[in-house]
């Protein structure tokens, strides 16, 4: 009996063991899972390039009043991409674009930041094209241009790269 008892007393033991090892290692990583993703937050790069893709004008949204009287929306539809997107513009591009038609959106990044994603650049286009004062900031100018190119032969160029 006195040998079952020592047993389970080193079984317990070893199991303690094991859990707080265990314990201090998923802290250990969860500690570098959070240092990991606020070194990649802190990263800033200096943007000066540009890119260019091609959508097709779903919808000119001309009954929504947004927040910013120089922004207007859009849907467009990318080739293959099966899904509308509603994308931001300046009012004064607006003009110049007619449902049904292809055109190519060229997105000029300028400035310090970090763009991980199409939203990313989405979010910086500048109203209007003004030259903003405050360099230190990523902004995005963007120009647009009627194409009859259709299928593959449309521009679809990834986000400037890293």
């Amino acid at each position: 009996m006195k040998i079952v008892k020592k047993i389970l007393f080193i079984c317990m033991i070893l199991i303690i063991a094991i859990l707080s090892f265990l314990l201090i290692k998923e802290r250990k990583n969860s500690e570098n899972k959070c240092l990991l993703k606020n070194t990649e937050e802190s990263k800033e790069i200096y943007y000066n390039c540009s890119f260019t893709q091609t959508w097709k004008i779903i919808d000119m949204l001309d009954n929504f009043k947004g927040h910013h009287p120089d922004i207007n929306f859009v849907i467009v539809d990318k080739f293959q991409f099966f899904e509308p997107y509603s994308h931001i513009i300046p009012s004064n591009l607006k003009a110049k674009l007619e449902v049904g038609k292809y055109y190519e959106f060229t997105y000029t990044i300028q400035g310090k930041g970090y763009i991980e994603d199409f939203d990313d650049v989405i979010k910086n286009i500048n109203p209007e094209n003004v030259q903003l004062e405050d360099q230190n900031r990523i902004k995005v100018n963007l120009s647009i241009k009627e194409t009859d190119k259709i299928g593959l032969d449309q521009l679809q160029e990834p986000i400037c790269q890293k």
